[in-house]
């Protein structure tokens, strides 16, 4: 009985540890999800934010450049990937980039054909939290930005 007790009360810790904002170090997660393709590319972390970052914009951004990551290791033709994540006054902002080669240029919208599952789940996690994302294809590498509003702004 002490054994199942004692599982049950560390599996109820867990549950609540894991309801507090805090319980997710962003730069701890972003920092790992780098790491994992350090072979592939020189990578960067870029991290300026409070660790009172809201939960669910945290998630966000983790599920995001896990995307992101995993499209660069296996589209991409460039050595270099880089995550930059910054505080503004009125919303959050996350940047990535690779150094890939593109032969097309230019803004990729939800309706081009070859924009991905990946892409779109990522537009719609931005859209989940009222964000604005751009995706950008440039000859020398693959961007995107991403604008989240902090609480009741919009950006």
């Amino acid at each position: 009985i002490k054994g199942s007790l004692d599982l049950a009360l560390n599996g109820i810790r867990s549950s609540v540890h894991d309801l507090h904002d805090d319980s997710i170090d962003l730069k701890k997660t972003l920092s790992e999800l780098l790491d994992s393709v350090s072979g592939r590319f020189a990578c960067s972390l870029e991290y300026d934010c409070p660790p009172d970052m809201p939960k669910e914009i945290k998630l966000s951004f983790v599920g995001i450049v896990r995307e992101a990551v995993s499209n660069a290791a296996k589209h991409s033709s460039g050595d270099s990937l880089t995550v930059a994540v910054t505080e503004y006054p009125g919303f959050y902002r996350l940047v990535i980039f690779d150094n890939g080669k593109n032969q097309q240029v230019g803004e990729m919208k939800s309706s081009d054909n070859v924009s991905g599952i990946g892409l779109e789940n990522m537009r719609e996690r931005v859209r989940e939290a009222d964000g604005n994302i751009s995706v950008l294809r440039m000859k020398a590498g693959f961007k995107i930005v991403i604008s989240v509003p902090k609480k009741g702004d919009k950006v």
